[in-house]
């Protein structure tokens, strides 16, 4: 039968041990790193997904950029559309327009953190937020109301 000859032509060595193993092509990541940052914040941002993604320092990254305007491109989006392309296992970015209402933004800004949050599939979530004070402060507010831990941001 075909499945005793796929059983004989594993060795013990090479027989997955786990359902993980046996379902997976490649084990599931363990840090999922989430980016938060506004046009004031980006350079730094670019910055640290460039760094994370070279140095493998994040099994997953997920960026959110606030963007000012709508009319104008956000800056570094080409830049930042090309690693997600290149990355596309390994990043994720959501781009969040804040018009004229700051109200309706941080609406958007919290919805899209509970997105993040309840897909995550990694056993360890970092957060962190650059950019203006505003938004720094607003975004670790709302991260402890989604029940993320003192622990879990980098500041």
């Amino acid at each position: 039968m075909k499945t005793n000859q796929l059983s004989e032509n594993f060795s013990s060595e090479t027989k997955p041990t786990s359902v993980n193993e046996a379902t997976f092509l490649t084990p599931i990541g363990d840090t999922h790193f989430v980016l938060i940052s506004d046009e004031k914040g980006i350079q730094t941002a670019f910055n640290l997904v460039k760094s994370k993604l070279a140095n493998s320092s994040a099994d997953f990254l997920t960026l959110i950029y606030s963007v000012s305007q709508l009319n104008n491109p956000p800056l570094f989006k080409s830049e930042l559309n090309s690693l997600e392309k290149r990355f596309s296992h390994k990043l994720e970015i959501y781009y969040i327009s804040d018009r004229t209402n700051i109200s309706i933004n941080e609406t958007i800004l919290q919805e899209t953190l509970e997105v993040v949050i309840n897909c995550n599939i990694s056993t360890t979530m970092l957060f962190q937020a650059v950019g203006n004070e505003q938004l720094v402060e607003f975004v670790i507010e709302r991260l402890f109301y989604l029940g993320i831990r003192k622990n879990q941001l980098i500041t």
